[in-house]
This record gives structure tokens, sequence and C-alpha cells, in this order.
């Protein structure tokens, strides 16, 4: 077996509870939206429904996850991650505008797509405008393309780069940023080919409605979930001591940066 094939095989050994927990969560959260009454699946998946709850749930518990990691190892990047999932957390439920009751000030909600008072459904960064979905380049100068990037890019790009490229993996120690097991950001992909395969599922009773449209906070909490499952693992690593491994080359320490 390869040295690349050594480390995924590794990963799997160390994560596959995670793993387990990744596919099974997916296979129900997309099984649900197929198999329940249309009405049930718009209700749960709408505006401060279950799924984006649930979401910001998962946000805010990845978000504490990075925060234990901070006091336990006082390693910056850490707290940079804490901030960036409590922010994810507070702009899934709009900064408490439905659970406070506060009113959004006529100027945001004025360049809000949504009304709302949140960054990310500002008009200039929404996937949406008065048309519908945005054409050509717009449409990927938006948030959820710049979160859709991220996703694939720290989940499934960096784990590769930094088993396959020693440049990649010095510059990964010097900064301590915490590596996903790829076993765990591969599910970024799985999510999404299962949301967009879902495309033109005709479940809703109106062929023209595109099914993906209607559970995208399926799609978000898909990804939310695997981002929790990810903080778990690093989580595990600084609770529960880890056997060492010899590493791929005699630079790299790929198991010290990715536990």
């Amino acid at each position: 077996m390869s040295a690349f094939g050594r480390e995924i095989a590794n990963e799997f050994r160390k994560n596959r509870i995670y793993f387990f927990i990744a596919f099974a969560s997916l296979i129900l959260l997309y099984g649900l939206n197929l198999v329940l009454d249309k009405d049930i699946v718009v209700a749960i998946n709408w505006e401060d429904g279950l799924f984006e709850n649930l979401t910001a749930l998962a946000f805010f518990l990845t978000s504490l996850a990075f925060l234990i990691l901070f006091i336990r190892t006082r390693k910056v990047i850490h707290i940079l991650f804490f901030l960036l999932f409590l922010f994810g957390t507070g702009e899934e439920i709009s900064w408490g505008e439905r659970i406070f009751h506060f009113e959004v000030p006529e100027s945001i909600a004025a360049i809000n797509a949504q009304n709302e008072f949140n960054i990310h459904n500002l008009k200039v960064l929404s996937s949406f405008d008065e048309n519908g979905i945005k054409p050509g380049l717009s449409r990927y100068m938006t948030v959820s393309a710049f979160y859709l990037l991220f996703c694939f890019f720290y989940g499934i790009l960096l784990p590769v780069f930094f088993i396959r490229i020693s440049f990649i993996r010095k510059l990964v120690n010097r900064i301590h940023l915490p590596i996903p097991p790829l076993v765990l950001g591969i599910f970024f992909l799985i999510n999404y080919l299962i949301f967009k395969s879902l495309s033109h599922v005709d479940v809703m009773g109106d062929p023209s409605v595109h099914f993906h449209s209607v559970i995208d906070e399926s799609f978000e909490l898909g990804s939310a979930l695997i981002f929790l499952l990810i903080s778990s693992a690093f989580l595990q690593t600084v609770i529960v001591p880890q056997r060492k491994i010899t590493p791929l080359t005699k630079e790299s320490n790929i198991e010290g940066v990715m536990s």
C-alpha cells in the first residue's frame, strides 16, 4: 500500500465512528426529504424551520469545540475558528432577529434580499435577486459560493495537499492549522452530489419546481453536521491520548497536525 493509502487507512481507523455517523446522517437527512409529505418537507426546510435551527445549533456546537481546543492548546488558530463558526451561528438565525423580536433597521432591510438582519443575504452577496438565481459570474460572487469553496478546499483539497506536498505540510505545521481527516472531509462532496442529484426529482407534484431549491436548508444542515463531526474528531485528540505513527517523511509530522 502507498504512503497515501496507509495514511487514509489510519485516518479511517481513528475516525470510523465519525465516518459512519456522517454517512448515516446524510442518508437520514435526505431520506426524510424524499419520504415525508411535501408540506412537511417545505415546513422543515423553511426559514426558521427545524433544519435551519439544527444548522445553527451544529455551528454553535462546532464553535464551542474550537473554544475548548483553544483552552486546551492555547493555539490562536482555534480562536479564529471559534469566531468563524460563532459568526455562522449568528448569521443562520439572523442574529436573533426573530428570537428577540427586534425590528430590522430600514437601511439594512432595503439592501437585504430577504429584509433580514444578516450579511449573507445582502443583495450584493445573496445568490438571488428579484429575478431568481443570479445569472453568470455574479452567481459565484456570493456567500453561498464562498462557503461551498471553503468546504471543498478545507475539507478535501487541503488534507490531500497536506499529505502529498511537503511545502504545504511545513506551512500548516508552522501556523498550527488543524487539518480535517480526509475520510470526513470527503462527505462535503458527497453531501453536494446528493443535493444536486435531487435537482429534477419530482416529489413536489410540480415538475417545474426544482426539488434541490426546496431543500436548500438540508444541504446547509448536512455541511454543518460534517463540520461538527470534524471538530469533534479534533477535540477527541486532545482529550484521548493518541498512538503515534511513523510520519510519511523524515521532515513531516502528519500525525501531530492531523490530530
